[in-house]
C-alpha cells in the first residue's frame, strides 16, 4: 500500500513539475496609435461565424480579431449582437477602412433584412471594437496596426 501511495506521489509531483515548466502563453494584442488592445482571436470557422454574437459587452480596450489566410472583400453583419461596435478593415498592418458605431439589430429583422458591412478592398484582418473606440483614439485610414503574440 505504501509503495502505491509513494508511486502516485512521484507521478503527481512529476505532472506538477511538467505543467509548471510550460511557457505562459501571452494574450494576443494589437497596438493602434500607441493604444494596446487585448485580442480575442476568432481562428476557426465556427469562431468566425459566431464572433461576438450573444455577448452582452466587450471590456474596455479589448477587441475580437478575425485573421484570414487570404485577401478578400469581407462582409460582416450584426446577427444576434447586443451592443454597437466599430469594425476595422486591415490589410497586413494598415487600416484601409472602417464602419463606425455599427448598431445591433432592432426589432424582428430577418437575416435577409440585416445590413451587411463590407470592406472597400480585399483585407486579411478584421477587428471589432467597442463603438466609439476609433473616434476616441482619433484613428484614421492609413494608420498602422502592430500585432503581438498571434499564432
Amino acid at each position: 500500500m505504501i509503495k502505491k501511495i509513494s508511486f502516485l506521489s512521484i507521478i503527481l509531483t512529476f505532472l506538477i513539475i511538467i505543467t509548471a515548466c510550460q511557457p505562459i502563453k501571452e494574450m494576443p494584442t494589437a497596438k493602434i496609435k500607441n493604444q494596446e488592445i487585448k485580442l480575442l482571436v476568432a481562428s476557426s470557422l465556427a469562431e468566425k461565424i459566431k464572433g461576438l454574437s450573444g455577448s452582452t459587452s466587450l471590456p474596455v480596450n479589448q477587441g475580437m480579431l478575425f485573421p484570414y489566410q487570404d485577401y478578400k472583400i469581407r462582409s460582416f453583419w450584426m446577427k444576434n449582437m447586443n451592443f454597437p461596435i466599430d469594425i476595422v478593415w486591415i490589410k497586413d498592418d494598415v487600416i484601409i477602412g472602417f464602419a463606425k458605431n455599427v448598431p445591433p439589430p432592432t426589432g424582428n429583422q430577418t437575416d435577409n433584412q440585416l445590413p451587411r458591412y463590407l470592406s472597400n478592398e480585399p483585407v486579411n484582418f478584421v477587428l471589432e471594437l467597442n463603438a466609439g473606440w476609433l473616434d476616441q483614439n482619433q484613428v484614421l485610414v492609413g494608420d498602422r496596426v502592430d500585432f503581438f503574440n498571434l499564432e
